[in-house]
């Protein structure tokens, strides 16, 4: 328990890293780690001899520095990096998916991936879940706007997952668009382009076609960005019919693509073409049951909401 928590943050390891399913933690500790009876008896015994505090109403533990540090000192090398891995690995099981679940109980994880991200360099760790875990605490950052911060782990992600999957698999496409989407947010249009052109190249050598329509979809938003309207628009046409020959025509995805659509209509000052693509965003969502838009008394209202995407 102890050299687990030694490769981790010090203060308030989420409980949840230990005890769920963990056979990533070894043939002594996962036993212990499974049976809560075990579980808070080995706790205990650290607790009487002050090794580690506890907060049971937060199901965290808090380990002393100085404690990691002669944990640590009694390894060898070998086992220190098998350790460190197992860290990793509890880690990135452990870690709930930030998108479904509420930011403070993501924010208990946080320390504890960037004691992970450490861990990674260190040990120059190459299996997936290492890049599982990167590619999470990059999005994470990426969506609170931390883009500098997020790019080199998405690079590392994509790193291993190249040498782990091999060029053509999924994950490696997956990877190469956010690290694309994030350089666009970062303003490097030129990289993000290139990019996308080699995220699209996987997608149709491995005919994922609705992952191809998200590319598509994105090289439109960066043309569109750098107020090159008539390549964008041809790059919203072509994720169109992308989604429309492979989710079908009445698909919620399509009406994502006319939307902006529309909105890039309005920019050019193209209404007429906008409002036709409009009454079919308003059928589509009729056929979803989308009450929420189907029912609107006037389309005037709609219109506003999407000029406020314009503006």
């Amino acid at each position: 328990m102890l050299r687990l928590c030694a490769f981790l943050h010090p203060d308030a390891i989420p409980e949840e890293i230990i005890i769920e399913d963990a056979p990533e933690l070894g043939p002594v500790l996962y036993p212990v780690a499974a049976d809560p009876f075990q579980l808070n008896d080995t706790i205990g015994a650290l607790l009487k001899f002050s090794l580690v505090q506890r907060d049971s109403g937060l199901n965290t533990i808090t380990i002393h520095q100085l404690v990691q540090t002669v944990i640590k000192i009694g390894m060898d090398g070998t086992t220190q990096k098998l350790w460190a891995e197992r860290a990793v690995r509890a880690v990135n099981r452990a870690l709930p998916d930030f998108e479904q679940v509420e930011h403070q109980l993501y924010q208990r994880f946080l320390p504890h991936i960037q004691a992970c991200t450490v861990l990674i360099d260190q040990w120059h760790m190459t299996f997936t879940e290492a890049a599982e875990l990167l590619y999470q605490a990059g999005h994470s950052l990426q969506e609170h706007s931390q883009y500098t911060e997020a790019e080199p782990l998405y690079q590392r992600a994509l790193e291993i997952y190249e040498k782990e999957l091999g060029p053509d698999h999924p994950y490696v496409a997956t990877s190469i668009e956010n690290l694309a989407n994030l350089c666009r947010d970062l303003g490097k249009y030129d990289q993000a382009k290139d990019l996308y052109q080699r995220a699209l190249t996987l997608s149709e050598k491995t005919a994922n076609y609705f992952s191809k329509a998200a590319i598509l979809n994105n090289l439109a938003k960066l043309y569109q960005l750098q107020g090159k309207y008539d390549q964008a628009e041809q790059f919203y046409e072509r994720a169109l019919t992308q989604l429309e020959q492979t989710l079908g025509p009445e698909h919620p995805s399509v009406a994502t693509v006319l939307e902006s659509l529309i909105v890039l209509y309005y920019k050019q000052d193209k209404s007429q073409q906008a409002e036709q693509f409009y009454q079919r965003i308003l059928g589509i969502y009729r056929q979803a049951s989308r009450i929420e838009y189907a029912d609107k008394e006037t389309n005037l209202e709609n219109f506003v909401e999407l000029l406020q995407k314009v503006n």
